[in-house]
């Protein structure tokens, strides 16, 4: 019984979040979404309607909540999701593509934070002649680590290697952090600082970052629905992240969509990135 209301549930807000969703493209919604959040009363039912999809103040209370339904990034599903979806680059690869192509003649590390089991190498190897001496590392978690060593050695790949810790000793050339920035509840620069060195170059991909006019958003946190698992992450106000990198000695070179996705804040179309967004970066005491 416990399992149907609990499907009965997720079913429901997953409507409401729909139709809501739909209605946030009328323009005069908008007036009307602020006039209802305006009151408590009025605030907690539209909440409460979209459940997990709701705003929550901090990484942590989105994840514990979305954990009362559904399992997170340990999800098995979550690691073939990921695999299937790098079979072929998507429209935001490309700039990142190009980026680095120029790059890995003159790089011999890269540090691919929250990427899974390899994807990105697997899939960028397949639009790029990677060098036979580069170490590409993958940072993620113990159990997602552990899956992607034993596809590495499946597929014979040795230019991989993989850690759950940012505490490695190898100095990095390149940091690319593609559509995980947002799952991790430190500011990049503060991750940059846990390395042995800077990394001379960034790419930044695939991240929802919305326009904040120089302030933080009072909401920061959100969870994803990816069908079989849910995901919190953070809304990353893009002023906030270009400070924090610029403060941390980096200079912003490029700036691009990731139409391909987009993250949805039920009644909340002010905090919602109709596309998610790419950069890249590079040390401005290094030479170009």
């Amino acid at each position: 019984m416990k399992s149907i209301l609990m499907g009965a549930r997720i079913a429901q807000i997953r409507w409401c979040t729909s139709i809501v969703n739909g209605l946030s493209r009328l323009v005069w919604f908008h007036s009307a979404f602020r006039y209802l959040l305006g009151f408590a009363p009025t605030r907690l039912i539209c909440h409460s309607l979209v459940g997990y999809r709701r705003p929550f103040s901090t990484l942590s209370e989105a994840s514990a909540y979305a954990s009362r339904f559904l399992p997170g990034h340990e999800a098995s599903d979550n690691i073939r999701h990921h695999l299937e979806m790098a079979e072929k680059a998507r429209v935001s690869d490309y700039a990142a593509l190009f980026f680095l192509r120029d790059l890995l003649p003159n790089i011999a590390t890269v540090l691919d934070l929250g990427g899974n089991v390899g994807n990105l190498f697997y899939c960028y190897s397949r639009y790029l002649e990677i060098p036979r001496q580069l170490n590409w590392i993958v940072c993620d978690l113990p159990t997602t680590v552990a899956a992607g060593r034993d596809l590495a050695q499946t597929r014979g790949e040795h230019r991989l290697s993989f850690t759950n810790s940012l505490a490695i000793e190898t100095s990095v050339d390149l940091l690319i952090v593609s559509g995980a920035l947002h799952y991790f509840d430190e500011p990049l620069s503060q991750l940059i600082a846990k390395l042995s060195s800077k990394p001379k170059y960034i790419i930044i991909n695939r991240t929802p970052l919305v326009r904040s006019s120089g302030r933080s958003p009072a909401i920061l946190a959100t969870v994803q629905d990816a069908g079989s698992h849910l995901v919190a992450c953070k809304v990353l106000s893009v002023d906030v992240v270009i400070s924090d990198l610029e403060r941390a000695g980096y200079k912003l070179m490029e700036f691009w969509d990731a139409p391909e996705l987009s993250l949805n804040i039920p009644f909340h179309p002010e905090l919602s990135a109709p596309c998610y967004t790419g950069m890249y970066w590079r040390l401005a005491s290094s030479q170009p």
